[in-house]
């Protein structure tokens, strides 16, 4: 596995689990990072987390830098203004590795253009760390997909 791909399947498992958490519901005591790998690399995610949903975010992220100190993460805020943003980094060629997208339109334009790219790779990590909610993406477009 690459390098920003393990970073990506490991911030993908750390992500998910505190937006599941976020949402709310029991859940175990098992915050595992994945295969427990060492990676390294820069990611950059784009979410609509600000104030202090974003000092949140910014507590899983300190937790992830924790775990696996060589990977840089960088976090934009965008606000409601997501689907504005991140379709003209689309649109632009920069889009970000990751983004927390809300909208299932919006992520259905992005598959319907091939924007997205597979996660086959973490597909295993992510739904072993996360609730079954988390696949329902995968299930709607028949592919796990960023």
């Amino acid at each position: 596995m690459s390098k920003r791909r393990g970073a990506l399947a490991a911030l993908l498992v750390v992500a998910a689990a505190a937006l599941l958490a976020g949402c709310g519901g029991g859940g175990s005591d098992n915050n595992s990072g994945g295969s427990g790998d060492k990676v390294s690399g820069n990611v950059s995610v784009m979410g609509i987390w600000v104030g202090e949903e974003q000092k949140s975010f910014q507590a899983v992220l300190d937790a992830f830098k924790d775990q696996q100190p060589d990977v840089t993460v960088k976090y934009n805020p965008v606000g409601d203004n997501l689907p504005t943003v991140l379709s003209t980094a689309v649109a632009g060629g920069n889009p970000p590795d990751v983004a927390a997208i809300a909208q299932p339109g919006l992520m259905t334009q992005f598959v319907d253009s091939n924007k997205l790219k597979p996660l086959t790779f973490a597909h295993d990590d992510a739904v072993s760390n996360s609730a079954s909610r988390s696949s329902t993406s995968a299930r709607s477009t028949g592919r796990f997909t960023a």
